[in-house]
C-alpha cells in the first residue's frame, strides 16, 4: 500500500535527521580492548632504528638576499589583495587589481627594507644551520622515548614494562623466566623542524612516534597508533644558538610529554579520543583504530589503518 503524504513526510524527516546525524559524527580512536591490555602485564619494550631527521630549512642569507626576499613577500600581498578582490565580482575585481598593484609598488620596495634591516649574515646562517643539524644528528629519540614510557608506566600503572635492549626472538620468557606474551615496538618515525618565513624564521620541533603491539610468539599486529607533537614556536637562531641547547630542551619535552600521554592511552584511558587538531605544545593521536558510530547501528570498532612498516 502506498504511503501518504504524512507517512511519507515522516519518512522524509527520519531520512533528514539520519543525514543531520551522520555529517555530525565525528572521529574517535579507540583505545586498546580489555582482552589485549591483559597481554600487556608483563610486556618487552624494543626501540626500533631511528630515522633520519628532515633537514632543517636554513633562512636567506644576508642583506641582499633578504631584501629580496622581502620585496618579493611586500609584492605578494598586493597581487593577492587583487585576487581576492576579484571573487567578488567583476567589479570588485577591477577595483581589487587597481588596489592591488598600488599595494605591490608600494610593499616591494618596504619589504626589501624590512627584509634588509632583520637579515643575518650569510656566517650566521652556515654557523646555526650547521648547529641544528649536529644536534639532530646526535640524538636518539627512539630509545630516549621506550625508557620514558618504561619509566612512566612503572610510575602509574601496574603493568611491568621492560626495555628490550637486544631482540629476544620468539622466546616465551626472559633471562629471569617472566612471561612475555607480547612486545611493544615503537619508534620516533618523524622529526623535523618546522619554520615559518625565510628572512629570521620561527620554527616549532615535531615529532612523529608509532607504537606497535605485537604477539611475540607468531608477530601477528594487536593494535597500532601514531601520536604526534609539535613544540612551541621559538627563533630559528635561539634554536641554534649554543649548539642546538634550546633544540635538545625542546626535544627532550616533546619525548617526556609522548611518552605520558602514550602510556595514558594504552595503558589507563578507556575512553575514545576525539579527533583534533593539534596546537603547539600539545601531542595528539594522529592515527589508531576508530570507533564507527551510525544512527541505526550500535558503535563497533573499526579496522586499524595501513601505515609504512617502521
Amino acid at each position: 500500500m502506498p504511503a501518504g503524504p504524512g507517512r511519507a513526510n515522516i519518512y522524509a524527516s527520519v531520512a533528514l535527521a539520519g543525514f543531520f546525524l551522520a555529517s555530525c559524527a565525528e572521529t574517535k580512536f579507540l583505545p586498546p580492548s580489555p582482552e589485549i591490555r591483559q597481554r600487556l602485564a608483563v610486556t618487552s619494550v624494543r626501540s626500533l632504528p631511528d630515522v633520519q631527521p628532515s633537514e632543517p630549512q636554513a633562512p636567506v642569507e644576508g642583506a641582499g638576499r633578504a631584501a629580496l626576499t622581502g620585496a618579493g613577500q611586500g609584492a605578494a600581498i598586493g597581487f593577492l589583495t587583487g585576487a581576492v578582490a576579484c571573487a567578488g565580482g567583476p567589479l570588485l575585481c577591477g577595483l581589487g587589481v587597481v588596489a592591488g598593484a598600488a599595494f605591490a609598488v608600494v610593499g616591494a620596495p618596504i619589504g626589501a627594507i624590512v627584509g634588509a634591516a632583520r637579515a643575518h649574515s650569510a656566517q650566521d646562517v652556515r654557523i646555526a644551520d650547521a648547529s641544528l643539524r649536529a644536534a639532530l644528528g646526535q640524538l636518539r629519540p627512539s630509545a630516549m622515548l621506550r625508557d620514558k614510557i618504561v619509566a612512566a608506566a612503572r610510575e602509574k600503572t601496574r603493568y611491568d614494562l621492560r626495555p628490550e635492549e637486544a631482540p629476544l626472538g620468539k622466546a616465551q620468557q626472559d633471562l629471569n623466566g617472566h612471561d612475555l606474551a607480547s612486545v611493544m615496538e615503537l619508534a620516533v618515525s618523524q622529526i623535523e623542524l618546522v619554520s615559518a618565513g625565510r628572512i629570521d624564521p620561527e620554527s616549532s620541533l615535531m615529532i612523529i612516534a608509532e607504537i606497535r603491539l605485537k604477539d611475540r610468539a607468531s608477530g601477528a599486529e594487536l593494535y597500532q597508533r601514531k601520536w604526534a607533537y609539535l613544540g612551541k614556536q621559538q627563533k630559528y637562531f635561539d634554536m641554534a644558538a649554543q649548539n642546538g641547547a634550546l633544540l635538545r630542551r625542546e626535544l627532550q619535552t616533546g619525548i617526556d610529554r609522548l611518552a605520558d600521554r602514550i602510556v595514558f592511552d594504552l595503558l589507563i584511558t578507556s575512553a575514545p579520543e576525539r579527533k583534533v587538531d593539534g596546537r603547539p605544545g600539545d601531542v595528539w593521536t594522529i592515527e589508531a583504530p576508530e570507533l564507527k558510530a551510525s544512527p541505526i547501528s550500535p558503535a563497533v570498532p573499526g579496522p586499524s589503518k595501513s601505515t609504512s612498516s617502521s
